[in-house]
């Protein structure tokens, strides 16, 4: 499994430097921490680590929409309007990484989509993203912890505890 996420994280890399050249090109960021910005159109615009978490991969991530974000070597904050299909195709693409419920690693959509469907619509974590249009997001390195999501007070709340410096400035609804 950690070989195969490997390979996979190999992969995209060299995807997206030789989609990098194309005329089409998405944007594509590295950040602190072992993160990075993937901007792929209107609606795909994501915070994502390179390294596996073998345990819940989606649940150290900020899918779309990713709508402003900053950094430092310390923090990642971040603001996010949730897209529920992106979601989606997310959650059911690492789901398809668990080879034996889903076998044919990557291939089996029809399987995977409902799954993942039905764990946004009934974890307690994805109904609170999906609770509010707008939802704020602290990345800690220290930590490796990820919170969020939350809501502007929570967000200034859990900023100042985090002691997460005014120089990382984020466009505030």
């Amino acid at each position: 499994m950690i070989m195969k996420n490997i390979l996979f994280g190999s992969f995209f890399l060299y995807m997206m430097i030789l989609l990098g050249c194309s005329p089409t090109r998405d944007y594509y960021e590295e950040l602190s921490g072992n993160y990075f910005y993937r901007d792929e159109g209107q609606e795909t615009k994501e915070i994502i680590s390179h390294g596996p978490n073998l345990n819940a991969p989606y649940l150290k991530d900020i899918y779309g929409t990713v709508i402003d974000y900053d950094d430092n070597s310390d923090f990642i904050i971040a603001i996010q309007h949730p897209n529920f299909e992106d979601y989606k195709i997310m959650v059911a693409f690492n789901l398809r990484d668990d080879t034996v419920k889903y076998p044919g690693s990557g291939i089996n959509d029809e399987k995977s989509l409902p799954v993942a469907d039905s764990i946004l619509k009934h974890d307690p974590y994805f109904q609170k993203i999906f609770a509010h249009k707008v939802n704020y997001w602290i990345i800690v390195h220290k930590d490796k912890r990820l919170y969020g999501p939350l809501t502007k007070a929570e967000f200034l709340q859990k900023r100042k505890e985090l002691d997460v410096p005014e120089s990382l400035k984020i466009k505030m609804e």
